[in-house]
């Protein structure tokens, strides 16, 4: 492999850094670097990542400029580049591809593989360095602080990489609380909503547990402990919690979802929880320690080819958003302001109405099977680390309280915890070994959607009894 002196790399930074000043939106671009990778010659923008998605790093998105208009801008750099001039629409991966054929001149014939950095990525491994062309210098590229200890491997899909723990990046600072843990948003009693996350099965393992009882609690607490909490964890916001997810209830500030939409969100501020008007697939733990932690490495450090879906979140700013995970097209919508969430509480809430017998939940799950009402809630994937210490509340049935109760203890839990009413009766048509050979499926599911319905109100009561209320604007 070539050894490409600083001269070089320093001529290549430095004109990549005027090109896109000239071709991105101003705060786009905040560096070029160029360095001496593992396979050879690698150079490439270090980004905004809130600038990021408008510069065409997204799913199904182009750069926000044509063809002729970069040959134009590299014309203006002595770059004579053909291969620009009839594209009306490029995708990153082409734009870069292309751009990387007109710079063979520049580079002295060598190939250069041309990426973009979100900050506060930079080259790594980079043997020799890397040259930033900002601070004009070789810059030492020394190991990342939020790498795991060892590489994320997968012998069936032949991966063997270096991955970022993700718990290192904690979610967004501040204002994320109002000091309230129900919120409402009209004039009827009936116009509220609370923020919920719940975790384990009805036999008394958390989803992920691989061991019944206390012991199943105490595993998770550990994994949770080491994260230094829950990572991007999926919050229900409706009336009542997600319980088909878990009995074990924790129940938010109202502010992770309020401070994250307009009038709330602060100009600047990175959303506390990004808000769906569904059940959004947002990814899972499991994949956030793989998959996810390969795709944050790849990016964060100069490997990434923006081709493949797991590229198009922008890891360094908190939550793979839905759109990121599944494409366009699914049935939950990204929420950005209150009254979008008001019209949506509304919607939801005509259909599922308290006190719905089984076989009323099985025609009207039939009729929205298809439709975002298919939940009884909306979702918030809160950016980043959540500590269970910030939550103010948690319930559980006393079928479940030992263990969770354990797992709180384990997890820094400050806040009351509230033992909630679950008849034996329903607590026994909730688990998994249910099935009655003669009930039909479809009204199997129903009975057993109407048994979590009927403990998510009884928690919801509890939680209205002590909680803090606040005024959506």
């Amino acid at each position: 492999m070539p050894v490409y002196d600083n001269a070089l790399l320093k001529k290549v930074a430095d004109l990549l850094f005027e090109i896109g000043k000239d071709l991105f939106s101003r705060g786009t671009v905040k560096d070029a670097v160029a360095w001496e990778g593992q396979y050879g010659f690698r150079a490439g923008w270090v980004m905004s990542p809130k600038k990021m998605y408008g510069a065409g790093v997204a799913h199904d998105a182009n750069v926000p400029f044509s063809g002729p208009y970069v040959s134009r801008a590299l014309k203006a750099h002595g770059i004579v580049a053909v291969d620009f001039e009839y594209e009306r629409e490029m995708c990153m991966f082409d734009f870069l591809e292309r751009l990387s054929n007109a710079m063979y001149d520049v580079t002295d014939d060598e190939k250069v593989h041309l990426t973009i950095i979100p900050e506060p990525g930079y080259p790594w491994p980079a043997p020799d360095g890397y040259w930033s062309a900002k601070k004009n210098r070789l810059i030492r590229s020394d190991r990342p602080e939020w790498m795991l200890p060892e590489n994320v491997v997968d012998e069936a899909r032949h991966v063997n990489s270096p991955g970022v723990d993700l718990c290192r990046f904690p979610r967004p600072p501040a204002d994320d609380f109002v000091g309230a843990e129900v919120a409402t948003y009209g004039r009827s009693d009936d116009d509220f909503f609370i923020v919920t996350h719940a975790m384990g099965t009805i036999e008394g393992t958390t989803r992920y547990g691989v061991l019944e009882g206390v012991a199943g609690w105490e595993q998770n607490a550990q994994s949770v402990v080491d994260c230094g909490g829950l990572l991007f964890p999926s919050m229900s916001v409706g009336k009542i919690p997600a319980t088909n997810f878990g009995v074990g209830v924790l129940i938010a500030d109202v502010g992770v979802v309020l401070n994250s939409l307009k009038p709330y969100l602060k100009r600047g501020m990175n959303a506390p929880s990004l808000v769906y008007s569904s059940d959004a697939w947002t990814g899972r733990t499991g994949s956030f320690t793989t998959d996810s932690a390969v795709a944050a490495f790849e990016q964060l450090h100069g490997h990434s080819d923006y081709m493949s879906y797991v590229d198009q979140n922008i890891w360094s700013l908190g939550a793979p958003r839905a759109w990121a995970v599944t494409g366009p097209g699914e049935l939950a919508d990204e929420i950005l302001k209150t009254s979008t969430l008001k019209k949506e509480l509304r919607e939801r809430f005509s259909i599922w109405t308290r006190g719905l017998e089984p076989e009323a939940i099985q025609k009207m799950t039939e009729r929205v099977s298809n439709t975002k009402a298919r939940y009884g809630y909306l979702e918030a994937k809160v950016n980043g680390v959540m500590q269970v210490s910030e939550f103010p509340i948690a319930a559980v049935p006393p079928q479940q309280e030992e263990g969770f109760r354990r797992f709180l203890e384990m997890t820094g839990f400050k806040g009351e915890l509230l033992v909630v009413d679950l008849p034996d009766e329903i607590f026994e048509v909730m688990q998994s070994a249910w099935s009655p050979t003669d009930v039909p499926y479809e009204m199997k599911a129903a009975i057993r959607t109407w048994a979590h319905l009927e403990y998510g109100w009884n928690v919801t009561d509890a939680v209205r009894r002590i909680a803090k209320k606040v005024a959506v604007r």
